[in-house]
C-alpha cells in the first residue's frame, strides 16, 4: 500500500448526529500491527466458535461443489486466486482439499494485509509445489486485465466469507467488475440468525482490531465507547465520540459527543437473499450446499 489514510465510505446525518463510515474492510488491514491484531481475533475463543469454525466448515464443502458442478465433464487444470484468506492455515487447507479434484497451477493471493500474505506465501511454498503470487491491493483495484496476467489455464476465484463485509450490491458490482467469462466462483456466508448476530464481536481482542482504523487517524480508546449495532441482518461495530475529536483526514468532520464511527460490519443473508446475490452475479449457473442452516456455501462459472 502506499499509503496508511483509511478511506471514508461515507458520511450521513443520523438525526442530530453524525456517522462517519470507515467499513471498508482494507482499512482493518493496512499496517502490520493490524495485521497481528487480527491474529489475535482469529485466536479469540468466542470468535472462533461463533464465527471462524462454522466459516471454515463452509470452506470444507468447496470440493464437493467443484465436483458437482463438473459431473460429467472434467475438470480443466486451474489458477486458484483466493481474495483476503482468514488465515495461512486455512490457505494451506483450502489448497490440499482442493488438489485432491482439481490439478493446481497456480495458487495467487490478493489481500492487503502484508503480515497475513508473506505467511500464506511461506507456508505455501513450503508445504506444496504450487507456485504462489501475491497481489496487495483491494479487491476494488482489480480487474480481468490485471488477474489475467497471473493465471495459468482456468480461474478459480474464491470470494469466500469476504462477501459478508459487502452490501448485496456493492458485492454485486465488484464481481461482476472482477470476473471473466469461464471463471468459477465460490461465495460462502454465515446465515441469519438475529439472536447469536452479535455473538463473537464483543472480545478485547475484536474491539481492539475494530478500532485500529481511527487509531490510524490519531484516536484513543479513552475518547470512544464502543457500542455494537444490530440492523436488517447485519452487525455494525460502531464507537461512539465521548467529547469533542478532530481526526486526522482531511475528509473528516469534527467529532462532537454521540457522533458515531462504523470501522467494521457484517452482513447475514438468508438463505433466499444467499442464492438471489449469488445468482445476480453467476446467473442460474451455481450449486449451494447449506451446513446445519448456519452456512452457505456457493460455487458456479460466470459467463
Amino acid at each position: 500500500m502506499e499509503h496508511l489514510l483509511p478511506v471514508i465510505r461515507r458520511i450521513v446525518k443520523r438525526g442530530t448526529h453524525t456517522v462517519v463510515d470507515l467499513s471498508e474492510s482494507a482499512n482493518l488491514y493496512l499496517t502490520a500491527r493490524q495485521g497481528e491484531a487480527y491474529e489475535a481475533v482469529v485466536a479469540d475463543q468466542m470468535y472462533r466458535e461463533s464465527i471462524a469454525a462454522p466459516l471454515a466448515a463452509g470452506a470444507e464443502m468447496l470440493p464437493h461443489l467443484l465436483r458437482s458442478i463438473a459431473t460429467g465433464k472434467k475438470v480443466n487444470p486451474v489458477t486458484i486466486v483466493d481474495c483476503g484468506p482468514a488465515t495461512a492455515e486455512e490457505s494451506l487447507r483450502k489448497l490440499d482439499s482442493l488438489r485432491q479434484v482439481v490439478t493446481v497451477l497456480r495458487y495467487v493471493v490478493v489481500d492487503v494485509n502484508p503480515r497475513l500474505v508473506s505467511k500464506v506465501k511461506t507456508g505455501v511454498v513450503h508445504s506444496s509445489a504450487v507456485p504462489v503470487t501475491i497481489l496487495r491491493r483491494r479487491f476494488e483495484e482489480l480487474d480481468p486485465s490485471i488477474l489475467r496476467q497471473h493465471i495459468t489455464g482456468g480461474a478459480l476465484l474464491l470470494f469466500g466469507s469476504t462477501g459478508m463485509n459487502y452490501e448485496s450490491a456493492e458485492l454485486v458490482h465488484l464481481l461482476r467488475k472482477l470476473c471473466f467469462s469461464g471463471m468459477l466462483v465460490s461465495l460462502e456466508s454465515l446465515l441469519r440468525d438475529d439472536e447469536v448476530l452479535t455473538r463473537g464481536y464483543e472480545s478485547e481482542a475484536v474491539i481492539q482490531f475494530a478500532f485500529a482504523p481511527l487509531s490510524l487517524l490519531g484516536a484513543s480508546r479513552e475518547q470512544f465507547e464502543f457500542r455494537p449495532s444490530l440492523s436488517e441482518g447485519r452487525v455494525s461495530l460502531e464507537f461512539v465520540a465521548k467529547r469533542r475529536t478532530q481526526l486526522r483526514h482531511p475528509e473528516a468532520p469534527v467529532l462532537q459527543p454521540g457522533d458515531r464511527v462504523r470501522t467494521a460490519f457484517s452482513r447475514r443473508p438468508t438463505l433466499y437473499d444467499h442464492q438471489q446475490e449469488v445468482g445476480r452475479i453467476l446467473g442460474s449457473n451455481f450449486n449451494t450446499f447449506v451446513l446445519r442452516n448456519r452456512v452457505a456455501a456457493s460455487l458456479g462459472c460466470f459467463l
